[in-house]
């Protein structure tokens, strides 16, 4: 049985260990997961066509085009018309008898928005920032959620190993308390230590089931994301393949790299969106110029000879002036809000701007530090195999216990996934970089309406 897991573990090491590394790096020198593990490319492309998360968008884009038809309404003709036919019964003051009235009206007419003081261009741009803002959200959300489903891969490779680690670790302190309670009923040993190897055994189960739920519940949040249900813990990797390319990631111009930023680009647009929303409110109460044109028709008929019909038709051309004089303090209230929008707006890209310079030094330093966790990890994980190697050999010789082999794969199995864990977040961060400056391969999105 040990032999068994022995060579099961060997195996998967010397697999990490001849996998093909990454070829096609960016200029950066930088490796996507996807280079690694190819299997990951043809997931993110199914997610992208599928994933609740990208229909969501589509959805966004779809209302902000809605939104636009809307807005361009006021500064289009319209044109409309109603029509009354009714039948009555009418008593003249003189007149001794009754009469029965049919009557027919109709008005059929086109109304054209002339001048309403520019809020009529400002609500068209407004309409067009806002599909630009979709189209820039829907593009953000692209590539948020390809780094997600990188990182959520990735991580499930790692849980996937802590899965095996601690089931192995199981299995040693099965074994364990086995061998001792054969001891305690030789009377060897007495109670007192077979409880505490019970009490290893117990955490070691525990610990093999709280691993196994994290996975199952990780596995479960995966299927969501890339809007697959058939996607199985048998489809996950058992390791990362190795990287063996250094980052290389040159020195910023701090303000270049911020205004290039898309979160700078959208809150800028937002902000150019706020203004516009100014000018509504603003003339709200002035007198509105239109144009309209038309045509009616009075008819009605009586019974009686001397009124028997009376017909006008009338066909009309002209300006109308529209003046809205008290509406109760709603304008005043729609200002207040458009100047608070704006407000919000202007600290938001003031802040972003804080943010992002930040943010993208960050990055560009977390690079280093994850390539040298990384290779601090590679290290510690070819000495315990060589470590490991040593006490196997010496087993095999009569000159080391299962139990010093049993430890000794322990630790090669703690190695093995920090070693794995360091790769993961070298990877992330990686994906992180290109992705904030708009250089991530998979973030250029292809709606889908």
């Amino acid at each position: 049985m040990k032999k068994k897991l022995v060579s099961v573990f060997s195996a998967l090491l010397l697999a990490g260990a001849t996998q093909v590394t990454a070829a096609d790096s960016d200029a950066t020198g930088l490796t996507m997961p996807e280079e690694v593990m190819p299997q990951l490319r043809a997931l993110l492309e199914q997610a992208m066509r599928q994933s609740p998360r990208v229909l969501d968008r589509n959805l966004d884009l779809a209302q902000a085009e809605a939104d636009g038809y809307m807005a361009r309404a006021a500064s289009l003709p319209s044109a409309s018309g109603y029509g009354t036919y009714q039948w009555q019964r009418e008593k003249r003051l003189g007149v001794a008898e009754t009469s029965n009235t049919d009557k027919l009206y109709y008005d059929v007419s086109v109304r054209q928005a002339v001048w309403h003081w520019g809020a009529l261009e400002a609500s068209r741009k407004i309409a067009r920032i806002d599909l630009e803002l979709a189209n820039r959200n829907y593009a953000e959300a692209y590539r948020a959620l390809a780094a997600e489903i990188r990182s959520t891969y990735l991580n499930l490779v790692v849980a996937k190993i802590a899965v095996r680690n601690a089931d192995h670790s199981m299995r040693l302190a099965q074994d364990t308390l086995t061998r001792q309670q054969a001891r305690y009923s030789a009377n060897q040993i007495t109670y007192g230590v077979i409880m505490q190897d019970q009490l290893r055994m117990d955490e070691a189960s525990l610990s093999a089931r709280r691993t196994r739920a994290d996975l199952e519940a990780a596995l479960s949040s995966f299927r969501s994301l890339i809007g697959d249900g058939q996607f199985s813990e048998a489809d996950i990797p058992e390791l990362i393949a190795e990287v063996s390319q250094a980052p290389v990631a040159p020195e910023l111009v701090a303000s270049s790299a911020v205004e290039a930023a898309e979160s700078i680009s959208i809150a800028e647009k937002e902000v150019a969106r706020a203004k516009l929303g100014l000018v509504g409110p603003k003339y709200n109460l002035y007198p509105k110029l239109g144009v309209l044109a038309g045509v009616n028709r009075d008819e009605v008929k009586r019974d009686i000879v001397l009124y028997n019909k009376y017909q006008i038709d009338a066909w009309y051309v002209g300006l109308q002036v529209t003046w809205t004089i008290f509406d109760g303090f709603s304008t005043k209230g729609q200002k207040l809000a458009a100047y608070t929008r704006l407000r919000r707006a202007e600290r938001k890209l003031e802040s972003m701007r804080e943010i992002v310079a930040r943010g993208l030094e960050r990055e560009r330093a977390n690079l280093g530090f994850t390539w040298d966790a990384y290779q601090i990890a590679k290290m510690r994980l070819r000495m315990s195999r060589e470590g490991f190697d040593f006490v196997r050999d010496k087993a095999t010789r009569g000159e080391a216990s299962q139990e010093q082999v049993d430890q000794a794969q322990g630790n090669l199995n703690s190695t093995l996934y920090s070693a794995q864990a360091a790769l993961a977040a070298y990877l992330n961060a990686s994906v992180q970089y290109l992705s904030s400056r708009g250089m991530d391969p998979l973030g250029k999105p292809a709606v889908q309406h």
